[in-house]
């Protein structure tokens, strides 16, 4: 990967515990990933949403194992938890990484996805939806109105537990992956009822 891309410091740590959080994150979006080629053809993910893409870094990681494909990286550039975050600034990021021909940049409301109901094969995300409060029902509901009936979301974030039955109202949850070291953050293989 070229070293000048940059997919920033979270709110609330450092550079170095970004980037320790990430490979842990990678790590669990990889197994996640590898559960969903055994499971299904690979080749039935063609339309992919990631959602609050930030600095592009889920964008990078779906990529990395879906090529086949074309993702739609939504976030508003506003409201980020991460420092600095642009939409230049993630365009940059998948210039340097070679994949702008497989990714499309839109900002917009992660609440109001400007996208058909059932557009999207699989919708990913990673710590965004904890930073909604009282909204996040209404972001979850989104991506459930915009995923295919046999769509999948990859839905990772902090205090999960804390939302599971409004989660469950919507998707079975197929899968749970929890790093060993932060208990707060869990990855939801999630499919929809």
């Amino acid at each position: 990967m070229d070293k000048r891309v940059d997919f920033g410091v979270y709110h609330h740590s450092s550079r170095t515990e970004s980037e320790e959080l990430r490979k842990t994150i990678v790590s669990l979006f990889d197994k996640a990933a590898e559960k969903l080629r055994i499971e299904n053809d690979a080749e039935k993910f063609t339309k992919c949403l990631d959602a609050g893409c930030g600095s592009g870094f889920v964008s990078y990681i779906l990529h990395e194992s879906f090529k086949n494909t074309h993702i739609w990286a939504i976030d508003n550039f506003k409201d980020s938890s991460l420092e600095n975050n642009s939409v230049e600034k993630t365009v940059n990021n998948f210039e340097r990484l070679g994949i702008t021909d497989f990714i499309t940049v839109v900002k917009a409301d992660l609440k109001k996805i400007p996208y058909t109901d059932g557009y999207f094969d699989l919708a990913a995300s990673s710590l965004v939806y904890h930073n909604f409060g009282h909204d996040l029902f209404l972001g979850i509901k989104e991506i459930y109105r915009v995923l295919k009936d046999d769509g999948i979301f990859l839905y990772g974030d902090i205090f999960i537990e804390k939302n599971i039955n409004q989660i469950k109202a919507l998707f079975n949850v197929e899968n749970t992956l929890k790093p060993e070291y932060m208990k707060e953050y869990s990855l939801l293989m999630l499919s929809k009822k």
